[in-house]
């Protein structure tokens, strides 16, 4: 198949602006959840402060760059950790040798 046909076009309406993207079949379902996360976020912080929709999208952006840090930082403490088990084993395995 080639690419052409792999393409969709959708539209997402994200804080009550619509935005037209031709994306990978595959990923519709992701690209309307981040959509659907986005104006929560965007409601959210609508109730809280009195912004407008490019403050708004500015603090979405930044809660969600925020988040990814997070889960990296995460995923590099947990594969610090996997090492370091990994490595006890290996010194409990020669210490028993001896």
């Amino acid at each position: 198949m080639n690419d052409v046909k792999r393409k969709l076009d959708i539209k997402l309406n994200i804080a009550g602006r619509p935005y037209e993207l031709s994306i990978d079949r595959e990923r519709e379902e992701v690209y309307r959840k981040a959509e659907r996360e986005v104006n929560k976020f965007v409601a959210s912080t609508q109730s809280q402060l009195v912004l407008g929709n490019e403050g708004y999208l500015a603090l979405a952006a930044l809660q969600f760059a925020v988040q990814k840090l997070t889960l990296l930082a995460q995923r590099s403490i947990d594969d610090d950790l996997e090492a370091l088990s990994e490595l006890d084993a290996q010194i409990d395995k020669q210490l028993n040798k001896l």
